[in-house]
């Protein structure tokens, strides 16, 4: 959030999520980052931390009604907004108003209170879209009326890896040959979410990531914390364009959320205190 902030007012001196020379010099521009509704678009990793983040505190804040808890949660929002991923701000604020919904513990008067709650607020979000959203609204109707190049890459590597069954079960890796060949036409493998994934990996690596979306969402769901199920509920939604890990920093906070997943399915000490704390 910091250095979001910081490059906005200070782009000469951006050093974080700037394009290389090479970018600059295949897409003609002369700025070393992308203008999204006024606003400089830097590419930083590791979003699905502050995204993590967001989720976290807002359910601290809907429990304890503390500041501090509802600064940290606005600060992350900001910092998900500046992202100017459609995507991404999409579900942030389909799990903002799905989070109180989703607790076991929240009475349901106080969930039909946070439910008008929330539709007031998304009712002024979308007066104020124009402002907010602009060119994020304008690129998205833009796109839907003309074919997307996701629909060509899609088709492309469930192609590629359909026609065999090692590929099918076991995928290409990182290296194979269509990704190369791909590359010619923007054909990339991140920008498909599951298919990438399916064809780097194979279908059991996508069989595991269904098993943990129903050990989470389904067979432990009143054990798992709100937080933890309403981000994996989410980055679900999304998987069809961004799966949830694809890199390392991603591998840690997953593996990070089974082992609290694990504290709070088998009562440990750890997870019953915070519990305590949080109510």
């Amino acid at each position: 959030f910091i250095i979001q902030v910081y490059q906005q007012f200070n782009y000469d001196k951006a050093v974080f999520g700037i394009w290389s020379e090479n970018t600059m010099a295949e897409t003609g521009s002369d700025l070393k980052v992308e203008i999204r509704n006024g606003i400089l678009r830097y590419r930083i990793p590791a979003t699905c931390f502050t995204l993590f983040a967001i989720f976290y505190y807002w359910d601290r804040f809907l429990h304890q009604r503390r500041l501090k808890y509802f600064l940290l949660f606005a600060i992350f929002c900001v910092s998900i907004y500046l992202t100017l991923t459609r995507q991404l701000i999409a579900i942030t604020l389909i799990g903002i108003a799905l989070l109180p919904i989703f607790s076991n513990r929240t009475s349901l008067p106080k969930k039909i209170g946070y439910m008008i709650l929330t539709i007031g607020v998304l009712a002024v979000i979308y007066n104020y879209s124009d402002v907010l959203f602009g060119d994020l609204i304008e690129k998205t109707q833009e796109q839907s009326g003309e074919d997307n190049i996701r629909n060509y890459s899609f088709a492309y590597y469930f192609d590629a890896t359909t026609k065999n069954w090692y590929k099918f079960l076991l995928g290409s890796g990182h290296q194979s040959p269509e990704i190369a060949y791909g590359a010619q036409f923007n054909f990339w493998p991140d920008d498909v979410g599951f298919m990438g994934e399916w064809h780097f990996f194979g279908l059991l690596w996508l069989i595991l990531y269904v098993y943990i979306l129903y050990s989470i969402l389904i067979k432990n769901y009143r054990r798992v914390p709100n937080y933890i199920k309403i981000f994996v509920f989410v980055t679900f939604l999304d998987c069809f364009m961004i799966f949830p890990y694809r890199n390392s920093y991603e591998f840690y906070l997953w593996a990070s959320i089974l082992y609290i997943c694990d504290l709070h399915i088998n009562n440990s000490p750890l997870a019953l205190n915070y519990e305590r704390k949080r109510h």
